[in-house]
């Protein structure tokens, strides 16, 4: 699951009131299922043994903690593409992906990888010099080089709004660059069309002429700031995909660079960062016009690849088998890092080699057979560490009809339990043997909880615990995994989730600490639950009444961004 952590200034969905939500009876009762549609033919050849001997493959040493990209995320994604052709799954990558029969399971994601020079990277301010990672990092999507240099406008956080929220009235910022700050609107206050009803920072820079951004940090980024400078080493990558045109310099600022700024400067008659730090955040306006900030950024573009596994058993009804039932997972984690204990590599059991093994083993029943009506797709997203990059490239990019596809069901993170006894504050929310965190159906589709409820109700009626099946929980995790892209496209989307434990992120996240049965049981629930959508004559719905955030989102990807 991908850690929520704002790099640079980002539109935050917003908190939305949550939609009335109904009782597991209330629920289940209104769907009424045929027996065919509650059978699970295959589901006990789904086996905790099988998912172990997988795991400890997934999530070896050997594969380096399967960063986006890697060696080591190449390596899994051949180990699922070879299970998949044993199967006889067939794959549905793109086209010409890659020479051997393997390839036509992917589909490859252009990446750019820009390593920046430190000795020669640099920002002048106010007669100071300050270097690349210890005074600034640049920002995903930064330009690859250049030299700039203009006058500096403070901007609050940058945002206009039309009729609410103009930080620019009054300020030339053309040739300049935007000191921004503070924290982003909600994504429901940016309604209407991105250029006309509202603007980011980023569009003032193209729109308006800035030069540039320099972010001041939160005391979060700050607390990350060692991981930013360290990653400096291995160069910041981006998607070429969703690169916008025409690049501009953006940088994340040091408290000392942020010092350097305004020192001497004053903003209703009050001196800023004059020597001391201070949480109050002024008014926007123009620093002095003497004081300029000069940008030199060298640094070499190097193309990179990485790629989502995607395979599909063909549905049986020759009217239905069009239609896809989605089942993914991220195969991804974040690769080597800072050592704890002596131990550099995050391997990712948990998050989300448990999802990766999920799937394959739902991929291994289904492809024995019998074939329920519709398609089922299978997909591994790569980058969900990186910020959903997989499930936002195939939802944006897709090799089946985006139209086509019923349902989407995300499985990140599925094997940990909570012990009996455990106090770890770290645990409090993880969930039990038995249990497993549902997100999404009373968001999007009352309908897809209620067939949900019915078969795991009729099969091994294991806990759905509901309590992050919200747009407003401050954890977000609505909005942290790969079954978002999806949402956003208007597909109904099941997020099946163990809860964050004291081994999130962590190298400890570590094969042995998985409950095998565990993950079997939920496994087999997510088999059945898929069966009975592609065996429904019906679709599930979208509610008639979504979260404001999510009718939001949806706008937006609708609007291309």
């Amino acid at each position: 699951m991908r850690k929520f952590l704002p790099l640079i200034v980002l539109a935050v969905f917003a908190n939305a009131a949550l939609l009335p939500g109904a009782t597991k009876a209330h629920r289940a009762a209104r769907v009424t299922l045929s027996a065919l549609a509650l059978a699970h033919p295959n589901a006990d050849a789904i086996t905790a043994g099988e998912l172990q001997d997988w795991l400890y493959f997934i999530a070896s040493d050997e594969l380096q903690g399967r960063n986006t990209p890697s060696n080591g995320l190449n390596t899994a994604a051949l180990f699922i593409a070879s299970h998949l052709a044993q199967w006889g799954v067939q794959p549905a990558g793109d086209p010409g992906a890659g020479p051997g029969p393997l390839a036509a399971y992917f589909q490859p994601i252009a990446l750019t990888r820009l390593r920046y020079d430190r000795k020669q990277s640099q920002i002048r301010v106010g007669g100071r010099e300050f270097g690349l990672g210890d005074g600034f990092v640049p920002a995903r999507g930064a330009a690859p080089s250049g030299q700039f240099a203009g006058g500096l406008v403070y901007v609050g956080n940058g945002y206009w709004v039309k009729g609410q929220a103009d930080p620019y009235q009054g300020l030339d910022v053309k040739g300049k660059f935007l000191i921004v700050a503070g924290t982003a609107p909600r994504e429901s206050e940016l309604t209407g069309k991105e250029g006309e009803d509202w603007m980011s920072p980023m569009d003032v820079v193209r729109e308006r002429g800035a030069l540039g951004i320099v972010q001041v940090p939160t005391f979060r980024i700050l607390s990350f700031w060692p991981y930013f400078a360290a990653g400096l080493e291995q160069g910041v990558v981006s998607v070429d995909a969703f690169n916008p045109s025409g690049s501009a310099p953006m940088v994340l600022a040091s408290p000392a660079l942020v010092a350097a700024i305004f020192a001497g400067e004053k903003a209703g008659g009050q001196a800023i960062f004059d020597g001391a730090e201070t949480n109050r955040l002024p008014a926007p306006f123009a620093l002095s016009a003497a004081k300029t900030l000069s940008l030199t950024l060298v640094g070499e573009a190097e193309p990179l690849r990485t790629q989502n596994v995607i395979g599909i058993v063909e549905g049986s009804d020759p009217q239905l088998q069009h239609q896809y039932v989605v089942i993914g997972a991220h195969y991804d984690h974040v690769g080597i890092g800072r050592p704890v204990n002596g131990d550099d590599i995050y391997n990712g059991a948990d998050d989300d080699g448990s999802g990766t093994d999920a799937n394959l083993a739902l991929a291994e029943a289904f492809a024995r057979g019998p074939r329920p009506k519709r398609s089922i797709l299978f997909i591994w997203h790569a980058g969900e560490e990186k910020g959903l990059w997989g499930s936002r490239y195939f939802t944006t990019h897709p090799t089946v009809p985006l139209a086509d596809v019923v349902t989407e069901l995300n499985m990140d993170m599925l094997g940990r339990s909570k012990a009996a006894g455990d106090t770890d504050p770290r645990d409090a929310k993880l969930t039990g043997h038995d249990e497993i965190y549902t997100i999404g159906p009373k968001i999007s589709s009352d309908q897809l909880g209620a067939i949900a409820d019915a078969v795991n109700s009729h099969f091994l009626d294991i806990s759905f615990n509901h309590l992050y099946d919200n747009t407003t929980d401050p954890q977000r995790f609505f909005y942290r995994s790969d079954h978002f892209n999806y949402a956003r496209q208007g597909i109904p989307i099941l997020f099946f989730f163990d809860g964050v434990h004291r081994d999130y992120h962590q190298p400890s996240d570590s094969p042995d600490k998985i409950d095998y049965v565990k993950l079997q049981n939920v496994a087999r629930t997510v088999y059945a639950v898929a069966w009975a959508l592609a065996e429904e004559p019906g679709r599930p719905a979208l509610n008639a009444t979504l979260p404001p955030a999510l009718v939001t989102a949806m706008e937006q990807a609708k609007a291309g961004r």
